[in-house]
């Protein structure tokens, strides 16, 4: 399940991304909090945050 997310685009021409470009995704773990439902199950919140990349650096963040 996604409960929520931010994106942030970099400016500039050059960190647009382009139909058929190589792009590489990078995940890394920011949190991961076991808490309880209200009824009583056990489950775990995560946090992430994705960074696309092409050839002139970081083009999307990506927080969830």
């Amino acid at each position: 399940m996604w409960a929520g997310g931010e994106l942030e685009w970099c400016d500039g021409e050059e960190e647009r991304l382009r139909i058929g470009q190589k792009v590489t995704e990078t995940t890394s773990l920011l949190s991961a909090v076991g808490k309880k439902t209200k009824a009583g199950e056990e489950m775990i919140i995560v946090g992430v945050k994705k960074l696309y990349e092409n050839d002139h650096g970081v083009v999307l963040s990506d927080k969830r």
